[in-house]
C-alpha cells in the first residue's frame, strides 16, 4: 500500500497505519514486518517502527532496495482506539 505523493503529510498515512495496527492487534498479532520505500523511514520511525535492515525488491519492474522495519504491538488501552506500538529491540 502506498500513499500518493499529493497526499503525503495530510495524515492519511498515519490513519492507514494505525488502522492496520489496530486490526493486527485484534488478531493477536504481536509483531509486524514492513518493507517500504527508503524515503518513508522517518514516517515509520514516528509510528514506532524500527529499522532492521534492507531488502531487495522490485517496484514497477525495476529492482529496488527497500527499507525493512519491525513494530511490536501491545494490546490497546481500554479507552484507546489504537494499539500501543513499541520498538522491537534485538539483543
Amino acid at each position: 500500500m502506498w500513499v500518493a505523493p499529493a497526499y503525503i503529510g495530510t495524515g492519511i498515512g498515519k490513519e492507514l497505519f494505525l488502522d492496520a495496527m489496530e486490526k493486527a492487534a485484534t488478531l493477536n498479532v504481536r509483531e509486524i514486518e514492513i518493507e517500504s520505500d527508503p524515503n518513508a523511514e522517518g514516517f515509520y520511525e514516528r509510528m514506532g517502527a524500527r529499522k532492521v535492515g534492507e531488502v531487495d525488491s522490485e517496484i514497477d519492474g525495476q529492482p529496488r532496495n527497500c527499507l525493512a522495519c519491525q513494530s511490536t504491538l501491545l494490546k490497546p488501552e481500554p479507552h484507546s482506539r489504537h494499539p500501543q506500538i513499541t520498538q522491537k529491540v534485538n539483543n
